[in-house]
C-alpha cells in the first residue's frame, strides 16, 4: 500500500467522520493497521496537513481537523479565482468534440435523480477546462482544491431544481466555450461556481445538528 492509497483512506476517514475533529491520528497505529512501516503513513499525514484536513503540531504528530463552513467558502472562493484562470489559459485549446463529449453526458443524465453522478459529471467538465489550461501549478493547486470538496460537491444536486439548475449553467458554459467566446465563458463561470457554493451552503446550513 504506498502513500496516495494511505492518503485517500485517511482523507475519507476525515471528511466523512470517522475520524472526527481533535482526533489524534498516530503513525504509529496507523501504519501497523494496513500493515505498512511508518514513512508512507508519515508523507499520508503531511498531505492531509497541506489540505487542511490535519493539523500537525511539533513534537506531538498530527489530528484531524474539522472543515467548517467558513473553509468551504474560501475553498469555493480559490477554486473560483484558480478556475477563471484556467479558463482564459483554456479557451483556445479545448477541443470541440471533447465539448461535445462531455455536454452529450450531461444532457444524458439530466433527469437522473443520481446526486452522485451529477457531482461526478459536474466534475469532469470543470476537469477538462482546467487540463486545458496546459499550466502544471494550476492542475495542482486545482487538484488539491477538489480533493478537500470532494465531499461536498454531491451536496449540490441534492434536488431536481438544483440539478436542472446546474445542468443548464453546464450547457451555456460549453456553448461558450465551443464559440471561443472567453468573455462571455468567463461570466458563466463565474457564476457558475458563485451558484455552486450558494447550493451547497444551502444543503450544509440547513442540515440537522447532531449531539
Amino acid at each position: 500500500m504506498d502513500r496516495h492509497t494511505i492518503y485517500r483512506e485517511l482523507f475519507n476517514r476525515v471528511v466523512h467522520g470517522a475520524y472526527s475533529p481533535g482526533t489524534w491520528l498516530r503513525e504509529d497505529a496507523i501504519a501497523s493497521q494496513f500493515g505498512v512501516s511508518r514513512t508512507p503513513v508519515r508523507e499520508a499525514l503531511l498531505q492531509l496537513a497541506q489540505d487542511g484536513l490535519a493539523e500537525g503540531l511539533p513534537k506531538r504528530g498530527y489530528r484531524a481537523r474539522g472543515f467548517t463552513v467558513d473553509d468551504l467558502e474560501e475553498a469555493y472562493e480559490l477554486r473560483r479565482v484558480l478556475e477563471l484562470l484556467a479558463l482564459e489559459r483554456a479557451v483556445s485549446t479545448l477541443s470541440i468534440q471533447s465539448l461535445q463529449a462531455i455536454r452529450s453526458r450531461i444532457e444524458a443524465v439530466a433527469d437522473v435523480p443520481d446526486a452522485i453522478e451529477h457531482a461526478a459529471i459536474d466534475s469532469e467538465l470543470h476537469r477538462l477546462i482546467v487540463d486545458a489550461s496546459q499550466s502544471r501549478r494550476l492542475i495542482a493547486m486545482l487538484g488539491s482544491l477538489y480533493r478537500i470538496m470532494q465531499s461536498f460537491r454531491e451536496l449540490g444536486f441534492e434536488d431536481g431544481e438544483t440539478r436542472r439548475q446546474a445542468t443548464g449553467e453546464h450547457i451555456a458554459l460549453i456553448e461558450a466555450l465551443a464559440s471561443r467566446d472567453a468573455a462571455r465563458a468567463s461570466r458563466l463561470l463565474d457564476d457558475h461556481i458563485r451558484q455552486s457554493k450558494a447550493r451547497v451552503l444551502r444543503q450544509v446550513l440547513s442540515a440537522p445538528v447532531t449531539t
